[in-house]
């Protein structure tokens, strides 16, 4: 701050330190907000053994980011500026955040639904479907933990309009949500209890909450899928 104080706007220390969670191995997260637009990169190292993590970002793209649920992983691109504790905030930008993403959250989400479902949901499921296909039993099992967990727990948050404040429970309090499918419950406790060795359960269970999604969005008048190419 010494040095750079004239071009910051706010820094905000995000994650376990900032809710008091922190243990001894945790790293230290800064989020620091230059006074010009544009800027938007992330520096991350250690120093005396402690692993921090400084996420340079302008305001105006933090804004952007809160405005757009049309991307899968919008809980947790804009969890950090909505929780941060601010360490320097003489305008009260961290605020202004949290005013945007409380007005932003009355409007409707149903514009951002296909976007979704098309560059989310839809793609993770084809490499899923094309493993299945092919009887690989580990590329299944890695395209069930690595993409469709995160990502039906992520549409999950997007469609009850919240955001994921702890990366580590994000599966337990996306079973709490209002809006649900017990589907997702189900297809999230098969993958916690590590009980996976039957991949055509794995696969099942997948589908049926692929399938709720697809009846969901058709309740919504949301179409997923085109007749025609769209230039």
């Amino acid at each position: 701050m010494t040095e750079k104080q004239s071009e910051i706007l706010a820094v905000g220390l995000y994650g376990s330190m900032a809710k008091n969670t922190d243990h001894p191995f945790s790293d230290v997260e800064f989020d620091v907000i230059p006074k010009i637009d544009g800027v938007n990169f992330f520096v991350s190292e250690i120093y005396n053994g402690i692993k921090y993590e400084i996420n340079y970002i302008s305001k105006n793209i933090l804004l952007d980011n809160i405005r757009n649920p049309g991307k899968i992983d919008w809980p947790e691109t804009i969890s950090a500026s909505l929780t941060a504790k601010p360490l320097y905030d003489p305008t009260g930008v961290f605020d202004e955040f949290k005013k945007e993403y409380e007005q932003f959250i009355k409007t409707d989400f149903t514009p951002f639904y296909k976007n979704l479902f098309v560059e989310g949901i839809y793609e993770s499921m084809c490499k899923f479907v094309k493993a299945a296909k092919y009887d690989d039993e580990s590329a299944i099992r890695f395209y069930a933990y690595h993409y469709l967990f995160d990502e039906f727990i992520c549409f999950i948050f997007i469609l009850n309009k919240s955001v994921i404040t702890n990366a580590a429970t994000r599966w337990k309090d996306s079973l709490e949500m209002p809006v649900n499918f017990e589907s997702h419950k189900r297809f999230i406790n098969l993958l916690m209890s590590g009980d996976v060795k039957d991949a055509d359960t794995v696969i099942k269970s997948a589908f049926d909450v692929y399938s709720d999604i697809e009846t969901y969005m058709k309740s919504k008048g949301v179409s997923t899928s085109s007749e025609e190419i769209h230039i």
